[in-house]
């Protein structure tokens, strides 16, 4: 008897070995085969990690065949981002008589729910240069990348492991911001077995561009270079008013440049400001007070200057904080003008003698580093029973300049001329008695 009980056990024994090596593949060996092999699962290929994300599996139906199997089956995957309840058929093929290998997967039918979203900062880490230069216009997002991006909704892609998100975006540079509503579409997608949303395509569906800082005094300064400022008013040392312009012809001539005051309105685009501001070049050197303005044209886009100089005025008198040696009086300038009678031409050459009847000097203007000076004069010449003569305050297209230039610290004549122009006694006695 007991040697029958020891042959049966054999024989049992026998039976379950042989079943291992040729018979179907149990439900572990089918999850074993699903965790192996990538799912096209919606639009990407997706492979399971663990057999933690496969919440529900059962074979429906079976089919042997000699040396092959099929398996329909129904799974369930579940994760923290997409719910998918799948249909799939399993097929395998016997090798060498005894084992069982997977030779197919195929997915017949899926249902797929989204259970999570991107979060803001995975959307945002890949809102880089180079994946939206070109989406916002008139924008430098290479300068001015993405800095802040708010979820507004989230779309599921219909059996798909993706989303469109709906977002707001921001981003500033040094004076403006820009604010848009922007629609990513993103997958969920699995790289190097890293799960992550991947981040396709994106479309700008609105934006605005707005100010949102003043004008720095750094910038200030770089507007002016290559700006005339006229008018600038000054005494000399011999304690005659003097009408100056000033050519910034580098920035390097604002030695100083202090915002007192300014009014700015951002939502009009407009910003003035009252400023000391001291210039200096060479041997000329003045200090006083500019209002300087500023306007922004939103409809030009100018993103990285969008504040224009707009106008300079004199706020105040400016003051020589360097004196030159213009200290030439008006009859000195008189006798240089005799004593240099090639340097004043006229329309008609004429022999008469001349007779100096009013001369005065209305302005000196200094450019050229300040060893140039333009004198403005009126001034009323007779000739014969004719006048001639130079009269701003009459027509200011009469205006005509004497040249001098600084050799040694004297003012000598340079090769530039007035011309004397025809006028009527009338109007000589009408501007002398005006002077009266």
């Amino acid at each position: 008897m007991k040697k029958i009980t020891l042959l049966f056990m054999l024989i049992v024994a026998i039976s379950l070995l042989s079943a291992c090596g040729s018979g179907a593949p149990n439900d572990k060996k089918l999850k074993e085969d699903l965790m192996a092999k990538p799912l096209v699962i919606g639009n990407v290929e997706y492979k399971l990690v663990d057999g933690k994300e496969i919440d529900y599996f059962k074979v429906i139906e079976k089919e042997k065949i000699k040396d092959t199997a099929q398996y329909d089956v129904e799974v369930k995957l579940l994760n923290d981002v997409f719910e998918a309840n799948l249909k799939m058929t399993m097929r395998y093929l016997k090798v060498e008589g005894k084992d069982w290998i997977n030779s197919d997967i195929e997915i017949t039918d899926q249902v797929i729910k989204l259970v999570g979203q991107p979060t803001e900062q995975e959307l945002l880490d890949q809102m880089k240069p180079s994946s939206v230069l070109n989406e916002f216009s008139n924008w430098d997002v290479e300068t001015n990348p993405i800095s802040k991006l708010q979820i507004v909704s989230v779309e599921p892609k219909v059996n798909e492991l993706g989303a469109n998100v709906f977002v707001k975006v921001e981003s500033e540079s040094d004076y403006l911001k820009l604010e848009a509503e922007v629609k990513i579409d993103c997958d969920y997608e699995q790289y190097m077995n890293e799960q992550r949303w991947i981040l396709k395509s994106l479309n700008v569906e609105g934006q605005t561009v707005k100010l949102n800082n003043p004008i720095t005094e750094v910038d200030i300064k770089k507007s002016l270079e290559g700006h005339k400022i006229q008018d600038i008013l000054v005494e000399n040392s011999a304690g005659r008013a003097i009408k100056y312009y000033w050519d910034v012809e580098s920035e390097s001539e604002i030695k100083s440049l202090v915002i007192e005051s300014r009014k700015t309105d951002l939502e009009a685009g407009r910003d003035e400001i009252v400023a000391l501001v001291e210039l200096e070049k060479n041997n000329l050197a003045v200090k006083g007070k500019l209002v300087i303005t500023y306007t922004h044209d939103s409809k030009l886009y100018r993103i990285k200057r969008p504040w224009e100089l707009f106008d300079v005025i004199v706020y105040e008198p400016f003051e020589l904080t360097t004196k030159i040696p213009f200290v030439m009086t008006d009859e000195e300038i008189t006798n240089v003008l005799k004593e240099n009678p090639d340097y004043i031409t006229t329309y008609s050459f004429s022999q008469e003698k001349e007779e100096w009847i009013y001369f005065e000097v209305a302005g000196v203007y200094f450019s050229e580093y300040g060893n140039i000076a333009h004198v403005e004069i009126n001034l009323i010449v007779k000739r014969g029973n004719e006048y001639f003569g130079y009269l701003a305050d009459l027509n200011e297209n009469w205006r005509s300049t004497l040249k001098f230039k600084l050799a040694s610290d004297k003012w000598v004549p340079d090769d530039s001329y007035i011309t004397l122009r025809w006028i009527s006694k009338k109007d000589v006695d009408k501007y002398l008695e005006s002077k009266k």
